[in-house]
């Protein structure tokens, strides 16, 4: 073979081999594990109005939320768009590259493919709006001028707003609130001062309709359709409530108008007021989100938060629904229990459990040791309490306790069997390790939603988790995982002079270590003595309270770096030096190395 023929043979190969050498990214591109979690059922026969919606959702793993919607509604069928962030559809970077699908230029042409079809309704969630080609924008934009619904969505933090979109037609004509909006004040996540302002706004746009959500309660990886909050006992319980009002939004911005009712407290129940020929039915949840009645009847509940489910049926198929969080009083004052956080060797621990009344003959209290996070009873005693007093103290030893997280629960009962409960979770220390570890790269039950991490840990036994970690912070406890924190992260970057930089990440960040840290002038090299007692000690600080979750393990970062444009500090001199001196022994072989006269101080 002639050496051209040759050459250009290998150029091609060179060509064509990254497109069919990466990895099949269809996994990072679609809405896919589809695992059922336990929910509870809304429109489980697919009864109300079918939609066909395009999401269009920053991160991979949000897209979970979908599957989680379509479980409770699958009368909505969907094509997705996962998004690399918020400010960019796509990446071009080492953890993207190799899989196929992920790059900028293929999901633009995905885009544009899914764009071209017709839907009811598209939904960004977390998506700027900006990240759009501008073909694009006008695409949708028309599309919802003749009758294509629009829903944004913005999970950010409390302090930014959702950004409007670029145009003013759009917000022409705004739309008065429905009733069932007024729900949304009972959302799990924090509230902005402007919650109520932010929350809900809709306007229409020549045939179509535009809706703005800004739940202002925070992101994480994992959720993109519903607020964020806290993971806790009632996590689910909270959720529940979220994706039902989710489901609503939806329907509302595809133009649909589901059949209106009203609901009130009446005399220990929900009286529902629906239109004629149609029935309300209801259940009553309760803060583990289990079925704790199927009516709508509260009385002689026990105290705690419970959700009025009302399903609305017109010859037997549902034509609307909603979700009414209230709580139930403690007939006899309010109850808490106070634990240790921490109990070692799952050995005993006291317990004192405190009324704001004092007890009454016939009082009774019932204590439950219950793993996390499937709240599984593994100890359960009743106790008497003696009249005229406001405590209780007792002891828990023999116990079994299968888990990292759990909660210490305490009912008191009256003589007439009025009840009212609180929990405390209880964290029990397990540094074992297995002969074979499966990490996962980032938090299973956030990353991947918590309704569906929890499947993953307990069924793929993926329980080490390698993350950034927060002190104080017990979710992974309560989820059954251990920890591998990034203990630190080395890094060497340019100041604005070129002078030398440690990386001002995880430790730097607090103010303490900012403020030493000022007192270089320039100069952080590692060698310097205060840079390296700043290390110790933030090392020794993060290690003293992660021995209370799990095994000290620890990551030292997988991005670890430096630059050459810092150049040296003046600390960095004398140790140059000496492994200079150590590394070549004489000035005869530095100079032949280096192949210059140089002199070692």
């Amino acid at each position: 073979m002639k050496p051209f023929p040759l050459l250009l043979c290998i150029l091609l190969a060179g060509l064509v081999a990254p497109v069919f050498g990466k990895l099949d990214g269809t996994y990072m591109n679609e809405a896919g594990m589809t695992l059922k979690t336990p929910h509870a059922a809304w429109d489980e026969k697919g009864e109300l109005p079918h939609k066909k919606i395009l999401f269009f959702i920053m991160q991979q793993t949000a897209s979970r939320e979908i599957i989680e919607l379509v479980q409770r509604f699958p009368g909505f069928k969907y094509e997705v768009v996962l998004t690399a962030s918020e400010h960019s559809i796509g990446a071009d970077d080492i953890y993207s590259n190799p899989i196929a699908g992920l790059s900028t230029a293929n999901k633009l042409q995905e885009l544009d493919a899914k764009l071209a079809k017709d839907y009811d309704l598209v939904v960004m969630a977390n998506v700027d709006f900006a990240v759009l080609p501008d073909e694009q924008k006008f695409r949708l934009m028309s599309m919802v001028r003749n009758g294509t619904g629009l829903v944004r969505i913005q999970s950010g933090e409390p302090w930014s707003e959702l950004k409007k979109l670029p145009y003013k037609k759009p917000y022409a004509q705004p739309l008065p609130r429905p009733e069932w909006v007024a729900g949304s004040n009972s959302l799990p996540g924090t509230r902005p001062k402007n919650f109520e302002s932010r929350i809900f706004n809709a306007w229409q746009f020549g045939n179509g309709r535009i809706v703005e959500v800004d739940y202002g309660a925070g992101y994480r990886p994992g959720v993109g359709l519903t607020p964020y909050f806290n993971y806790t006992t009632d996590w689910f319980f909270l959720y529940e409530t979220s994706q039902a009002f989710l489901a609503q939004v939806l329907y509302y911005a595809s133009g649909i108008e589901l059949p209106a009712f009203s609901v009130r407290q009446d005399n220990g129940q929900f009286a529902v007021t629906s239109p004629e020929k149609t029935v309300a039915e209801g259940r009553i949840r309760q803060a583990d989100n289990s079925v704790i009645r199927n009516s709508l009847d509260f009385t002689n509940l026990p105290a705690g938060r419970y959700t009025a489910d009302v399903l609305v049926r017109r010859d037997g198929a549902l034509v609307n629904f909603g979700a009414f969080p209230f709580t139930v009083e403690s007939a006899f004052g309010a109850v808490s229990v106070e634990t240790p956080r921490l109990v070692q060797d799952r050995g005993p621990f006291s317990v004192t459990l405190k009324l704001a009344s004092p007890a009454q003959d016939g009082y009774s209290a019932k204590v439950e040791l219950m793993d996390a996070p499937y709240r599984n009873v593994w100890f359960s005693k009743t106790l008497p309490l003696k009249a005229g007093k406001k405590e209780l103290s007792f002891g828990l030893e023999n116990y079994r306790m299968p888990t990292i997280g759990g909660y210490l629960r305490c009912t008191v009962y009256d003589a007439r069997g009025n009840a009212a409960h609180a929990e405390n979770p209880v964290i029990f220390p397990d540094y074992s390790l297995e002969d074979y570890l499966q990490l996962t790269w980032g938090q299973v039950g956030c990353t991947f939603n918590p309704a569906f991490g929890e499947r993953i840990i307990d069924r793929l036994g993926w329980n080490v988790s390698l993350q950034f970690f927060t002190k104080g912070d017990i979710e992974n406890a309560l989820r059954n995982e251990k920890l591998c924190p990034y203990i630190c992260r080395i890094g060497m970057e340019a100041g604005p002079n070129n002078e030398t930089r440690v990386l001002r990440k995880l430790w730097s960040e607090q103010k303490e270590n900012m403020e030493q840290l000022g007192t270089l002038n320039g100069d952080e090299s590692f060698y310097h003595p205060l840079v390296r007692k700043l290390w110790s000690d933030d090392l020794r600080r993060q290690a003293e309270y992660l021995k209370d979750l799990s095994p000290v393990l620890y990551n030292l970062g997988d991005e670890n770096f430096y630059t050459y444009d810092a150049g040296f500090g003046e600390s960095d001199k004398q140790p140059f030096a000496d492994f200079l001196r150590q590394k070549y022994q004489t000035m005869e072989n530095l100079n032949l190395e280096y192949g210059a006269l140089c002199r070692i101080r």
